[in-house]
């Protein structure tokens, strides 16, 4: 008689914490999956690790964000098309991967791949970044990176 309450209140404790995973998961628009939080444009201006408050940003981009994983792009002042983007989100994180294209900082070297991770707080989103020259000796460049969305 115990084994059988037992395993009905397991039951009902596991059904419980299900429907509350489900409602944060889907917080807002039930249709709304993970990433539109992040949908719309944003100005990301992107930093030297070693910088100093005041110091400008070695560049200024334009992040275009879907509402889901697919279709994000970064626009860089000195290219004609964007690049396009992978993201995945790791818990309260945005993970997102491009390259290769012409570096905005190097002449003539290509910038290999960049991986930033962002958190978002409202319309900001902050994080590092890492990205890998082209060039024979691999280097790199990390810094951070601030972006406010514009639209």
């Amino acid at each position: 008689m115990r084994s059988p309450l037992i395993l009905l209140a397991a039951m009902l404790v596991f059904a419980g914490c299900r429907g509350n995973a489900d409602e944060a998961t889907n917080a807002g628009d039930s249709d709304a999956g993970p990433y539109a939080a992040y949908a719309g444009d944003w100005m990301s201006e992107s930093y030297a690790a070693d910088a100093e408050e005041g110091d400008e940003p070695l560049v200024v981009t334009l992040i275009k964000a879907n509402e889901t994983a697919d279709g994000w792009t970064v626009k860089f002042t000195h290219l004609d098309e964007p690049v396009p983007m992978t993201v995945s989100m790791r818990g309260d994180s945005i993970a997102m991967m491009f390259g290769s294209y012409p570096s905005a900082l190097r002449e003539d070297v290509m910038v290999d791949n960049v991986t930033a991770v962002m958190h978002m707080d409202g319309d900001m989103m902050m994080g590092r970044f890492y990205a890998r020259y082209a060039d024979e000796a691999g280097t790199m460049l990390n810094g951070t990176m601030k972006s406010e969305r514009i639209e």
